[in-house]
């Protein structure tokens, strides 16, 4: 193996040698460095092509065949559901039993949806250890602001019966009656709206129109919460790029703009959630499909501990982060002056905006109260004046 281009230098052989770096979950080295260091410290010349293939064998050789995971499949997902209650699984093959489909929800999930914020953010990613298949992650948000995984879509190839598919399976643990999801799920989502990624649509702007700033424009524009401060913003686009405006009627304002988006979009703005909870499992999705749950599955357990963990000691009503909110705006709401107009309507005047809070509708006119469910700095203004407990609200 000392000699240059020795022909025992084999992929298993070097896998072999390799496999201690890769042990106890380590990412270790890629191809690239895995030639520099068989030419440097072995003295053994290897290609790029034969370094990849080592690095698999060394995997395989850890973690076990990506292959002969599959048949498994049927017995690990019985043994899921007998160890975590309520969890749903649906795993299809075609017609030579080769794997299609496979979907995955835990108990904990399903149960833990019901209060959750009602918005649904999907994104896919590609598997490389599943034959060209895909991973598909529909995730919600807490009042904590963090990730909630809903369900672990895999399937062999992105089409619209894949897609149906899995629709049909996430109804069954998200009933019809939470919206919204993604475009063109209404043949499963009956009143399900669609709303755009504002970080992929800023992206579009700012690849296919020049212009200084017209991305952090559109993306101020987006997230809005009050239509007569929209329509100004996006008049200044309209002077500033016409074309931009044009591109933006035409995918419409309720896909992107929360003040006109058809239901409650609170601050979930892009697919963020989702596409970070990707890169979570970036290292994993190289690894057998078994293991690559087991990681899911432990993840989840780790991460789901640890939150009712902090919220049992939280030592206030709210949630931390609120908490620290609320704190901003009571302190913003000490210099607005309250004009009470009826019992439950109140008049608050302040910088940048004035607002109109009805605390029985739960509503302000600058908007904020009335998507992100949160009192805004007027109702705050408003309840300390009128004497109500702010955490009713």
């Amino acid at each position: 193996m000392r000699q240059n281009h020795h022909r025992q230098a084999t992929c298993s052989i070097i896998g072999e040698h390799l496999k201690v770096r890769y042990e106890g979950g380590k990412k270790g080295p890629n191809p690239a460095p895995i030639v520099n260091d068989m030419n440097k410290n072995l003295g053994v010349k290897c290609s790029y092509w034969k370094a990849w293939k080592a690095r698999k064998w060394a995997h395989e050789l850890i973690r076990g065949s990506t292959a002969n995971s599959y048949p498994k499949l049927p017995a690990y997902l019985y043994m899921v559901q007998k160890s975590n209650p309520g969890t749903y699984t649906r795993l299809i093959v075609d017609e030579e039993h080769k794997f299609k489909y496979l979907f995955l929800s835990l108990g904990v999930s399903i149960r833990g949806f019901c209060y959750m914020r009602k918005f649904i953010s999907i994104d896919g990613t590609h598997l490389k250890n599943l034959f060209g298949g895909n991973l598909l992650i529909p995730t919600a948000q807490d009042e904590n602001f963090q990730i909630y995984p809903l369900a672990f879509h895999f399937f062999d190839s992105e089409n619209d019966a894949s897609l149906n598919w899995f629709l049909t399976c996430l109804q069954h643990q998200v009933p019809d009656r939470h919206k919204s999801i993604i475009k063109g799920v209404r043949n499963v989502y009956k009143n399900a709206y669609h709303g755009a990624c504002m970080w992929h649509l800023g992206q579009d702007i700012k690849t296919k129109f020049s212009g200084k700033g017209l991305k952090k424009l559109f993306e101020k524009t987006a997230k809005e919460s009050k239509v007569s401060e929209l329509k100004k913003l996006f008049a200044e686009i309209s002077t500033k790029k016409p074309s931009v405006a044009t591109y933006l009627k035409n995918e419409s304002f309720e896909s992107w703009s929360r003040c006109h988006f058809h239901c409650n979009r609170y601050t979930i703005m892009t697919t963020n959630n989702s596409e970070s909870l990707n890169q979570v499992f970036r290292e994993a999705r190289e690894w057998p499909i078994i293991l690559l749950l087991e990681e899911i599955i432990t993840t989840l357990s780790r991460w789901f501990y640890d939150r009712r963990k902090n919220a049992n000691s939280c030592p206030t009503p709210l949630i931390v982060d609120t908490e620290d909110i609320m704190r901003q705006r009571y302190e913003q709401s000490r210099y607005m002056r309250v004009t009470p107009i009826n019992l439950s309507e109140f008049h608050v005047k302040g910088e940048p905006l004035d607002g109109i809070v009805n605390i029985e509708e739960h509503s302000c006119t600058c908007g904020e109260f009335d998507i992100d469910k949160i009192l805004c700095v007027h109702g705050v203004a408003a309840v300390m004046y009128h004497g109500v407990d702010v955490y009713n609200l």
